[in-house]
């Protein structure tokens, strides 16, 4: 019985460890170890922002993104510049995403003030799941996004979103016919 209370005990503290909200004051840390990529994500009055440091080639790299909703990137600074999306549709109906079960939007990308490309993003509701981040363990929608802009083959990622947390706590980069191409999963999540 005592060893039972202490298992509970234990279980239960590394629950409540869990953020459970993002607030404005201190954010979150979502961390993966190899290769290393960590994001640290606070929301502000121009939406969720993202400060992103991870080892790509000879390097640390450094970016920053802001997403006027945590589904759909608004601007991404890195060392190669600005890119910027407008969206046509309100991205706000994306909060209701499982009851609507697909959102789409014409879209220009803009590298500055130079038009980069016109096309679509449509997001599909996949169902409901739970992501494990690290012992945390989180309720998510998976959440087709498809980015596809005239001329070019379609940017696809399955991406599994956190209302609770208002945050993608895992994304899979998929090939057009939705084969697997690359994984961002972390390891860690804190405040």
């Amino acid at each position: 019985m005592r060893l039972a209370a202490i298992f509970f005990l234990l279980s239960a503290q590394s629950v409540w460890a869990c953020p459970q909200a993002l607030d404005r004051e201190n954010g979150l840390i979502l961390t993966r170890t190899d290769p290393f990529f960590s994001s640290f994500y606070r929301p502000t009055d121009q939406g969720l922002t993202e400060q992103r440091i991870m080892e790509r080639g000879a390097g640390p790299q450094e970016v920053s993104t802001v997403y006027p909703h945590p589904l759909v990137v608004g601007k991404r600074v890195g060392r190669n510049g600005t890119l910027s999306l407008s969206y046509s549709a309100a991205v706000s109906q994306l909060d209701r995403l499982n009851e609507t079960g697909t959102w789409q939007s014409d879209v220009v990308l803009r590298s500055g003030q130079d038009e980069l490309g016109r096309g679509t993003a449509t997001l599909s509701f996949l169902g409901n799941s739970t992501i494990a981040v690290g012992e945390c363990r989180y309720d998510v929608w998976q959440v087709e996004d498809r980015f596809e802009l005239e001329g070019r083959e379609p940017i696809v990622f399955d991406k599994f979103y956190s209302p609770k947390l208002g945050l993608v706590l895992n994304a899979i980069r998929l090939s057009p016919n939705r084969e697997p191409i690359s994984t961002v999963e972390f390891d860690t999540i804190e405040t």
